[in-house]
């Protein structure tokens, strides 16, 4: 998983958004420096330093949770296509099993109804016997 951000963060480059917030907040903090004489004081220097870091992590935070979730959602993609396919294997086997049941089911009341046939015949044959006798 390491190996895969970091290769994932070699891609990235900052984006406009944030070159536009690196750029406010250089201009906002120099205005405020200078109106209240801070120009060039270490603890105003270190805010803006760290404002831009702020800045950078957050946009480069952005950009890998969006990457790392469109390759979530194309992972769950695969797995909904793979679901998919077994759920449609699963049906035809079962559709194919309840279609030889209903096949041994037949051939067997066909049989069955041959010898049931045969005792009938056999039964009104002697019942037609009877009569006469």
């Amino acid at each position: 998983m390491v190996l895969l951000v970091n290769n994932l963060m070699d891609q990235y480059n900052e984006s406009p958004y944030n070159q536009y917030l690196q750029q406010q907040n250089q201009r906002a903090g120099n205005n405020f420096a200078s109106e209240s004489g801070l120009m060039g004081s270490t603890p105003m220097m270190e805010q803006m330093q760290q404002n831009s870091q702020n800045i950078s992590q957050q946009g480069m935070n952005d950009w890998l949770q969006q990457v790392l979730g469109i390759n979530t959602q194309y992972g769950q993609g695969q797995q909904n296509l793979m679901t998919g396919g077994q759920n449609a294997a699963n049906s035809l086997t079962n559709m194919y099993s309840q279609m030889g049941n209903n096949m041994g089911e037949a051939a067997y009341g066909k049989e069955a109804g041959k010898k049931q046939d045969m005792w009938n015949t056999i039964g009104g044959i002697g019942s037609l016997a009877g009569m006469f006798l």
